[in-house]
């Protein structure tokens, strides 16, 4: 593990996977506090209620700034597919085939999903 610190957090910051993490660390971890705060039921006007409601923004706005970021990376792993026909053994074979249909029929229907949060489709 690297160590923290500012050279290497821009590092992180250069490239489009670790922004990635970046972001999906705090993604998740207004999902954290949106169900913590979910389970302390907060009245409204409270304290925890605007917190609550504030990491809910920033946990949909995260999703979908993310969600946007994952346009056509399915077309390497498309891209890849007839390398794995190739793979001697059937059993990695079939494996390694599953992995990457699956990745790229999840990201073709995120996609969809995407086009109609969008009312595109």
């Amino acid at each position: 593990m690297a160590e923290l610190s500012m050279d290497n957090f821009n590092v992180l910051c250069t490239k489009a996977e670790g922004r990635d993490k970046l972001a999906r660390f705090f993604q998740y971890s207004a999902r954290a506090i949106v169900g913590l705060s979910g389970l302390a039921a907060p009245k409204a006007g409270s304290a925890l209620s605007t917190v609550e409601g504030h990491a809910r923004t920033a946990m949909v706005n995260l999703a979908g700034a993310r969600r946007t970021h994952r346009w056509c990376k399915e077309f390497p792993v498309i891209k890849s597919i007839p390398k794995s026909l190739s793979i001697k053994d059937p059993v990695d074979r079939v494996l390694d085939l599953l992995q990457k249909v699956s990745l790229a029929t999840f990201m073709v229907i995120d996609h969809i999903g995407h086009m109609k949060q969008w009312k595109i489709l």
